[in-house]
This record gives C-alpha cells, structure tokens and sequence, in this order.
C-alpha cells in the first residue's frame, strides 16, 4: 500500500489568525494527498510560550480555534494532517508539539517534542559547588 506524504513549507506569522488562513490555504492547494505534514509552530508561530501558561487568553482561543479548523478542513478534504502548534498538554504546560488527525478527523497522536519555558530559570539544573 502506498501512502501520499506532502511536507509543505509555509511562513509562520506571530498571529494564529495569519497562520490559520495561510494553513488553510496550503491545505486546499495540497489536498490530492493521503496526508499533510505543516511545519513547526505552523499555527501558533514562535512567540507563545508565555501566553500559553495563561490559557484563557486570546491568542490562546485563537490558536485552539485555528486548530480545529484546520483539523475539520481537512476531515472535509479527506486527508490526513499533522499540525505543527505550540500546544497546552493535559499537564497544563506548554509544549512546542504536533497533533495528527485521521482523514476521519479524529485526534490520533500527540507528539510533545519541546517543553516551552517562560524564562531559563526553568532550565536551570541544581550543580554542586
């Protein structure tokens, strides 16, 4: 059996509104595929770090919002798709991560690659002297 994989390369805007139209756009320019693979932070762009460990804001119901469209665009294309984001994990944290979905549009995989950080001190390892 042979499956279809198309990686696109987009430009990732600082707003999720931005990267959800050009997301979308690419999905229906690249839709005669079994599945498609966005890039990193596709959606949420790189500046969400902060704003994800306060998960009611705006940016925040953008980027869940965009998801889901995207996710439901292509359910209705019939495509699989990996949508690269900065998440919120059940732990509450962000991640820098993927999400797939089935061409059914059921969420099958999670990947969380990155824990994403609000300052280094969240990086800071206890040394001895």
């Amino acid at each position: 059996m042979k499956i279809k994989l198309t990686a696109f390369q987009q430009p990732v805007f600082r707003e999720p509104l931005e990267n959800l139209e050009c997301t979308l756009d690419m999905l229906k320019d690249n839709s005669n595929t079994d599945w498609i693979l966005t890039p990193e932070c596709a959606v949420s762009g790189y500046c969400q770090a902060p704003v994800l460990y306060q998960p009611f804001t705006v940016q925040v119901k953008h980027v869940e919002m965009a998801i889901t469209k995207i996710s439901e665009k292509a359910k209705e294309l019939g495509v699989g798709i990996g949508i690269g984001s900065s998440i919120r994990g059940k732990d509450t944290f962000p991640y820098n991560g993927i999400l797939f979905y089935n061409k059914a549009g059921e969420e099958i995989s999670v990947y969380k690659k990155r824990l994403l950080t609000v300052s280094y001190t969240h990086l800071t390892l206890p040394t001895k002297a």
